[in-house]
């Protein structure tokens, strides 16, 4: 397993799309000019694919480097939770790919996404494996 497959997964497919925030002071983004106390509603999905920050943004890439990606935040907003998931995420698929074979369907048509304006993630992932 590639080490960044976790971190690229999260980045290409964020589970938290947005999150909101008010401004404490004035602030001006791409020429636009924002007055403290407004409320700015931050797209982490688009964020992380940023053809500014990230080359071929919408190409899963195994070795993209993550670092300036902000699935879980960034600063003193950083998500206290964010390496332990890190941690499960990495745990999880090599546990997986330990115990199944390379070989493996999904079957497409079964596929549910949760239907929520902020979380992404799968209701059903209908897949079939067999052991490894």
């Amino acid at each position: 397993m590639h080490p960044h497959a976790h971190s690229n997964t999260n980045s290409s497919d964020t589970p938290a799309h947005g999150i909101a925030r008010r401004l404490t002071k004035p602030a001006e983004w791409h020429g636009v000019r924002l007055p403290a106390d407004a409320k700015v509603w931050i797209l982490i999905g688009s964020a992380n694919r940023d053809e500014s920050v990230f080359p071929d943004p919408d190409v899963y890439d195994l070795g993209r480097d993550t670092s300036r990606s902000i699935s879980f935040g960034v600063g003193r907003h950083y998500c206290l939770g964010g390496p332990l998931a890190r941690l499960e995420a990495r745990v999880a698929l090599e546990e997986l790919i330990k115990a199944v074979s390379p070989s493996y369907e999904i079957d497409q048509d079964g596929i549910r996404r949760i239907s929520h304006g902020n979380v992404r993630g799968m209701v059903r992932l209908p897949t079939t494996v067999a052991p490894a």
